[in-house]
């Protein structure tokens, strides 16, 4: 059953119908961003988004010709892993990544009604104050602990990146230790 549903989707499917996923991890790519979403509180999935031009504000021409590039094998893969275009992972997220994300986190929740009165205000014109700043700040802030994460730079805490075996990608299950 299982090599006739990889076969199904893979040979016909997603050659000849649409792969709405792969359509938007491409589009994360162009865009030059990576997601994460968590679905449990250590479990989740990740989009490597990294564009392999290292830029993606550009023109169309540019872009056009960026895409040929990438067509002709002229450029670094879009992957996470080195001579790689996998870009979609399922990620078990460390205790203390999780610590540390939900403390910054935590920040943010503490202005959740003062940011929703300065979105307005913002969008009549108005100024923005120090809790608005402070917001942005740690938005900021997340986004390179992530990132810092995902290049390797983060001394105490790092990942590995592991195909499931077989019988895990079959049963859709994890075997190993997850902490």
């Amino acid at each position: 059953i299982y090599i006739g549903q990889v076969l199904i989707m893979g040979g016909l499917y997603e050659r000849y119908i649409k792969n709405f996923i792969q359509e938007f991890v491409d589009i994360c790519s162009l865009a030059n961003i990576s997601v994460f979403v968590l679905a449990l509180d250590n479990y989740g999935f990740y989009i490597h988004g990294r564009s392999a031009h290292g830029f993606s504000d550009t023109d169309m021409a540019t872009l056009r010709r960026h895409l040929r590039r990438e067509e002709e094998d002229m450029v670094g893969h879009r992957g996470l892993v080195p001579a790689s275009d996998h870009q979609t992972f399922q990620i078990h997220i460390p205790h203390k990544l999780k610590t540390i994300y939900k403390s910054f986190f935590n920040k943010i929740s503490g202005h959740r009604g003062v940011s929703r009165v300065l979105l307005k205000k913002q969008l009549k014109g108005g100024s923005s104050s120090g809790a608005g700043d402070s917001i942005m700040v740690t938005y900021v802030t997340i986004n390179r602990f992530l990132a810092a994460f995902i290049e390797h730079a983060l001394k105490d805490l790092d990942y590995e990146v592991k195909d499931k075996l077989f019988i895990e990608a079959l049963l859709d299950i994890e075997l190993g230790n997850t902490e």
